[in-house]
C-alpha cells in the first residue's frame, strides 16, 4: 500500500515539473501576429495580409501561408503527415532537402524551436525558424529580413546575431515539396518500419 501511495505521489511530482519546467516552443498564426514562442517567450510579428495555398500528398498535407508583414513577404509552411507515417529526418536535414540548400548553421535550439541560416546552391541566405515538438509536424518561417531575425533571435535566446550580406527578399515559398522527396527519398515513413 505504501509502495503504490509513493509510486502515485512520485508520479504526480514529476508530471507537475515537467508541466512547470518544460515549455513547448512552436509557431502559430492568429488575429494578425505570427508568434514564435520558446521558454515562455513570445516575439510577435503584425501581418497585413495572408494568403493560404493547400497542397495534398499521399500521406502529407501541407499549407503553405504568404504573410505580407512589414512591406516584407514571410512564407510559413505548416505539414502534417497521416496517422501512420512521420517524418524520417531531422528539421535541419528536412531543410537542406526542401530548400535544395547546400548548407544550414543553426543559431539556436529550444525545445523543439531552431532558428537557422540556410545557405542556398547559389549562395544567397535565408532566415529560417523550424518547429518541430512531434514526428507528425514540421513547420517553417522564413524570408524575414535580418531586423526582424536578429530582433526575434534575441529575444527568445538571448543570442548575438550578426547581419547577413547575401541575404536576399522573396517573391515566392522556396521549400519544394514533391512525391519524389517525400516518398522516395524517404523523407516520410510509415511508424512500424
Amino acid at each position: 500500500m505504501l509502495k503504490t501511495i509513493l509510486f502515485i505521489l512520485t508520479i504526480a511530482i514529476v508530471a507537475f515539473l515537467l508541466n512547470h519546467f518544460y515549455k513547448q516552443s512552436s509557431i502559430t498564426i492568429d488575429s494578425g501576429y505570427v508568434s514564435l514562442q520558446a521558454k515562455g517567450k513570445v516575439f510577435n510579428i503584425k501581418y497585413q495580409t495572408r494568403k493560404n495555398i493547400s497542397h495534398r500528398f499521399t500521406n502529407v498535407n501541407v499549407v503553405v501561408s504568404e504573410i505580407g508583414a512589414e512591406d516584407e513577404k514571410l512564407y510559413l509552411e505548416s505539414a502534417k503527415v497521416e496517422s501512420l507515417y512521420e517524418f524520417t529526418y531531422t528539421p535541419e536535414k528536412m531543410v537542406q532537402m526542401l530548400f535544395d540548400a547546400k548548407d544550414t548553421k543553426v543559431l539556436f535550439h529550444i525545445n523543439g524551436l531552431k532558428a537557422m541560416r540556410v545557405v542556398l546552391n547559389n549562395s544567397k541566405i535565408v532566415n529560417l525558424f523550424v518547429s518541430q515538438n512531434h514526428p507528425k509536424e514540421l513547420q517553417f518561417l522564413y524570408g524575414m529580413s535580418d531586423a526582424i531575425f536578429i530582433k526575434a533571435v534575441k529575444k527568445l535566446s538571448k543570442e548575438e546575431v550578426s547581419p547577413s550580406d547575401a541575404l536576399f527578399s522573396l517573391s515566392k515559398p522556396l521549400a519544394t515539396w514533391s512525391v519524389k522527396k517525400l516518398d522516395l527519398d524517404g523523407m516520410v515513413s510509415s511508424i512500424d518500419e
